[in-house]
């Protein structure tokens, strides 16, 4: 499945990720060397998190919300759409046409995009 969007800025805060947060990412995506900070698209549509999405549970990281996880790839490049248990369920701060994908690369500085530009993500 191919998800299309553009890209926008983010509020910062997935670039403030504390080392043990970026730690469980890691382990629950597969992703080595996972970067601190997440690249924001706006869908052209609502998009639902795959019934295989990984839960990170709000306990297991002191957070207020569980976490899921689910695994896509961007210009060839392993990434995992990160997206909170209340965002899905269309009651958290963001949007389900919103979505944040994290990666071990930079995806914006490696293609030089900018916002408004298109992107497609590969699930």
């Amino acid at each position: 499945m191919t998800i299309e969007g553009l890209i926008i800025s983010g509020r910062g805060d997935c670039s403030e990720w504390p080392d043990y947060l970026v730690d469980h990412y890691r382990r629950l995506s597969g992703i080595n060397d996972l970067k601190k900070g997440t690249l924001n698209i706006q869908l052209n549509n609502a998009f639902n998190m795959p019934e295989s999405s990984r839960v990170l549970s709000d306990e297991e990281w002191n957070g207020q919300d569980d976490v899921l996880i689910a695994n896509c790839n961007i210009f060839g490049h392993e990434a995992a759409i990160i997206r909170t248990v209340k965002n899905e369920a269309g009651v958290g701060l963001v949007s389900k046409n919103i979505t944040e994908i994290a990666s071990n690369v930079n995806f914006r500085e490696i293609y030089n995009l900018s916002d408004g530009d298109k992107i497609k993500i590969e699930m």
